[in-house]
């Protein structure tokens, strides 16, 4: 993988084929990119799966602490050794655009938030209040850090386990208009599929009790192993056991940027839907003569809702 920042380029090898050939790597990068600095940030999971260790390797011009990047009209600050992955999620980008649009005037919680890419967007856009969720306390404070950049005063950090403050919120009786669910991966290995995907059922349907009727939801995975359709089936499954009857809005990809090549499994891994969720037992209160009265039907197909 490589993610260029202006004249920065940060290259990650996560197999063993790709750092055989590191060489011709950074050759080629340095031809197609001109970079006055190239980061090897190869300290993924994967790699261990290849039996390689990982190391932060700077060619070139020394490497700032931190950069400031520009996405979707926000500006963040960032470490491009310290933080996850590259250093930012490139590949949400269109999908950050995407949820953001339903947020104006909204209670938005962001779970899983890291420095605040979701987050900061939210409130650009009008969300009346964001509540950022995150384990890493040097996340939160860089997320912080983020919005007092752009001048945003609405939105407020929690530090723990997703799942217990999540969980917490509910005994608080707290409710929110818009929900961002965007764990990390949760499914490393094809064998831990049924442990992954139990914690997403978690997540899920906690999210859902916390949500407002006609409430909007993004759950996403960057999890390879989980298909579109498991995740949906998931999704499907948390709203039959909270009582929630779910649409879908919104089917979320990586974006352009991260293509998928039909032979290589691996690189379609991103997937997410933004769901409408309403209470079954509000439904029933408000029409109650409509639904005994009205036939079984599929959902809409796109082509149907054109």
């Amino acid at each position: 993988m490589i993610d260029q920042f202006n004249d920065i380029i940060v290259i990650q090898i996560n197999t063993a084929g790709m750092e055989n050939l590191k060489s011709f790597l950074i050759s080629a990068a340095q031809t197609v990119f001109s970079p006055k600095t190239m980061v090897l940030k190869c300290d993924s999971s994967e790699r261990k799966i290849e039996g390689l260790e990982n190391y932060c390797e700077i060619v070139g011009d020394p490497l700032p602490s931190e950069i400031t990047l520009t996405e979707n009209n926000c500006t963040y600050i960032i470490s491009l050794t310290k933080g996850q992955k590259t250093g930012w999620f490139f590949d949400h980008r269109f999908n950050r655009a995407l949820i953001a649009s339903y947020c104006q005037n909204k209670r938005v919680l962001d779970v899983f938030s890291y420095c605040g890419a979701f987050s900061i967007l939210c409130a650009k856009k009008g969300a009346a209040e964001v509540t950022a969720i995150d384990r890493s306390a040097s996340a939160l404070e860089k997320l912080k850090i983020n919005a007092t950049v752009n001048s945003l005063t609405t939105i407020k950090t929690m530090c723990g386990d997703a799942l217990e403050l999540m969980q917490s919120l509910q005994r608080q009786a707290e409710k929110f208009d818009v929900i961002i669910l965007d764990p990390p991966a949760l499914i490393k290995r094809k064998k831990d599929s049924k442990a992954g995907e139990s914690w997403y059922q978690k997540l899920n349907e906690a999210a859902l009790v916390l949500l407002n009727t006609n409430g909007v939801l993004l759950s996403a995975s960057c999890s390879m192993h989980l298909s579109s359709d498991n995740l949906l089936n998931i999704i499907r499954r948390a709203g039959i056991h909270t009582k929630k009857e779910i649409s879908i809005l919104e089917q979320c990809h990586q974006g352009p940027d991260h293509p998928i090549h039909p032979a290589i499994a691996e690189t379609n891994y991103l997937k997410g839907f933004i769901v409408n969720v309403i209470s079954v037992a509000e439904k029933i209160q408000s029409h109650p003569q409509q639904l005994m009265t009205q036939a079984p039907h599929s959902p809409p197909t796109q082509n149907d809702s054109a």
